[in-house]
Formats: C-alpha cells, structure tokens, sequence
C-alpha cells in the first residue's frame, strides 16, 4: 500500500564528457527526504533507449480463399515484408549505492557514486554488433541517460535522469 506519493527529491550530477568503455561515470547523488522514509534500494544505473526494426513477411491468400483441410492453395503468395519498430529502454550497467536506509526531514543525503562502464560491452550493444548486415532485423540505441532510481517503502519510488553522452562500439 502506499501511503507517501511524495517522498523525496533527487538530484543528480556528474562531470559532462563523452564517457567511453572502460571509463568511470563519478555522480554525486542527493537525496532530501520531504517526511520519514525507508528506503529498500537505490540504483544508478546508465540507461539506453534502443528502437528494435524487424522485417516482417506473410502469406496472402489469392481469389480462391482458404484452402480445404488437406489441400494445398496455388494461388497463396508470400507478401513483401513490412518494417515493424518497437522502441525500449534498456539497462546498460548499474550500481547499487543505498540499501536498508531510513533518511529524516532535513536531513538531506548525498552520495557520492562510481558507475564503471565495463569491462564488457552491455548486451544490447553486443546484439546491435551482431545485428549490422542483417537485412532484416535492426538495433540502434538513440540515446544514453544515467537515472538514479529509489526503490521506496510505502511509498511512490523515485527516479531522477539526465541525458550523457556514452560511445560503447
């Protein structure tokens, strides 16, 4: 049940660069409590949005509709592919830095917190490489962001995220 749908703000910030593999993300994250909370877990974790392409083929049927059971239809042809594009977000790496916490009124935390980015390569990166000359099926990551997220007890979880520029290849 929840019983605080407001129950703290959060700030994040980290050096703005091009991050690369192998490098480490260093946030300090602030949290200020707006009453008593407990919280389960907090994460910062680099998120990907990736837009997934499949190229998707059928079969028509001709004028002579469906065949009867057992038989097999001519004039059924397969149809030309038609492009279909889902669009998700994606954990690349992520870091507890917080757990079992109670945190005041007034009492602000601030934490300061180190993503290392490695020493592999996330795994929708590694599908995306994998994916490069196949004709009919794509991944491309459109953008990067480090989110903070707050696993709260009783209470609305939290998130906070900013954009970051990242070249995994």
């Amino acid at each position: 049940m929840v019983f605080n749908l407001e129950p703290l703000d959060i700030s994040l910030d980290f050096e703005r660069k091009t991050y690369r593999l192998g490098d480490t993300i260093k946030a300090n994250v602030t949290l200020t409590p707006l009453g008593g909370v407990r919280i389960r877990e907090a994460t910062l974790n680099l998120v990907a949005q990736v837009r997934r392409t499949e190229v998707k083929a059928g079969w028509a049927m001709g004028m002579d509709g469906a065949p009867a059971p057992g038989r097999y239809n001519a004039s059924e042809v397969p149809t030309r592919g038609t492009p279909v594009q889902t669009v998700s977000m994606e954990a690349g790496y992520s870091t507890v830095f917080l757990s079992s916490a109670s945190l005041s009124v007034g009492r602000p935390g601030t934490y300061k917190v180190a993503l290392v980015l490695g020493p592999r390569l996330p795994r929708v990166v590694q599908l995306s490489k994998e994916l490069e000359r196949d004709v009919n099926n794509s991944i491309s990551i459109e953008r990067w962001w480090l989110e903070v997220q707050v696993d709260v007890a009783m209470g609305r979880d939290q998130s906070a995220r900013k954009g970051i520029d990242v070249i995994l290849m």
